[in-house]
């Protein structure tokens, strides 16, 4: 069996899961050509990091940001998972590039959520520093990567860039689109009626004016966040 290649050890390091396919594409590596370390779980469909093992129907959004991690590596400088955002911005990762400076959101799409639930995961980056972008690599036909771009459009306070997963190797230039205006009211969608924004500090309702002030003045910050009938209630501390 071949030694494991330090690229590799690190790759997995950082993304948690390659897919047999992967292994093979960016290493050259056939799953029976590795030799497993105790921090390593070889499966039927691929390399984990061992503490960050996961079943079920995220295999393939796991897969599709190792995907995004391997094309950019020739111009990443940070890359970090987990990255949330008290408990209310959760993206898949947070990284950096040469030719943005800016921190990048990362969220990948593999057409598993509507419309409503995109709706509430952008809504909620208000709540992200002001400098952050936000990146969108989906699968998926014309149709899906349409949709997408609407709803980005409509609900994205920071600047976004949306991609296939198919262009990633081509992501030099990096075009960023306009945020969305500032309105009054919350966005909605086209089949929903509008929402209230609510703010709550110590168990009780407070100004909205007053809690953005102070939130925007980072004296405050969003620990949670609950969707009720009609209303997005935000508590702070």
């Amino acid at each position: 069996m071949a030694d494991m290649h330090s690229d590799l050890r690190t790759t997995l390091k950082a993304v948690g899961y390659i897919t047999s396919e992967q292994l093979q594409q960016h290493f050259g590596l056939a799953t029976t050509a590795i030799a497993l370390e105790p921090w390593m779980l070889m499966t039927a469909q691929g390399l984990w990091d061992r503490d960050q093992y996961q079943k079920g129907a995220r295999l393939h959004h796991w897969a599709l940001r190792t995907q995004v991690f391997l094309d950019l590596a020739p111009q990443l400088q940070e890359w970090q998972i987990e990255a949330h955002v008290a408990d209310v911005i959760r993206p898949d990762a947070l990284l950096q590039v040469t030719r943005v400076p800016a921190p990048i959101a990362l969220e990948v799409d593999t057409g598993k959520e509507n419309e409503r639930q995109w709706q509430e995961k952008l809504v909620a980056y208000e709540f992200s520093p002001s400098q952050w972008h936000v990146f969108v690599v989906a699968q998926g036909q014309a149709r899906r990567l349409a949709g997408l771009a609407q709803w980005l459009a409509e609900n994205c306070p920071r600047p976004w860039l949306l991609l296939r997963a198919s262009e990633l190797a081509c992501a030099w230039s990096w075009d960023w689109r306009e945020p969305r205006a500032e309105v009054q009211n919350p966005p909605t969608t086209r089949v929903s009626l509008a929402r209230t924004v609510q703010y709550c500090l110590n168990g009780e309702i407070v100004a909205r004016g007053w809690a953005e002030s102070e939130l925007s003045a980072g004296h405050l910050e969003v620990k949670a966040y609950e969707r009720r009938h009609g209303v997005d209630l935000y508590h702070l501390r």
